[in-house]
Order: structure tokens, then sequence, then C-alpha cells
């Protein structure tokens, strides 16, 4: 799948299409890591190969990055 066929599929109305997108390779590194930071895309979007190391140790380092698209009031872990 081309770059820009992944990113039209992220403006899906089906959100297990936005999450197939998000999982796609080709995408963009700036729009896959802006996907990190939305409720619905950033489960799928840490699992994209394509995601730079550096992005990584930086959500490791600053768990916020993670937890901050989360709803209030719910957890992490277990």
């Amino acid at each position: 799948m081309s770059a820009d066929s992944a990113v039209r599929l992220l403006g899906d109305p089906d959100s297990g299409v936005r999450a197939y997108a998000a999982q796609r390779p080709r995408l963009p590194v700036p729009v896959l890591v802006g996907l990190l930071g939305g409720v619905e895309t950033a489960g799928a979007a840490v699992r994209n190969p394509a995601l730079p190391p550096a992005v990584m140790d930086r959500m490791v380092a600053e768990p916020s990055l993670v937890t901050r698209s989360r709803p209030p009031g719910t957890r992490t872990g277990g």
C-alpha cells in the first residue's frame, strides 16, 4: 500500500480501517508520530514497525506521552 493510500484511509469512518492504516510502514513519520496522540489510533500506531527508535525511546522516558491520550479515569497496566 502506498503512503498516500494509507494516509487517505486514516480518514475512513470505520475504526478498523483507520487502525489498519495506522500500522502501515509506509506512513510518513510525521503522520505516524501524530497518531500516537490519538485515543483511537495510538495503539495501532505504536505497533507500526516504522516507528523510529528515537520516538520509542522518548515514549519510554516520558510515559505521559503515551498516557496523555487516555480518557480521564482510565488506568494503565495491571
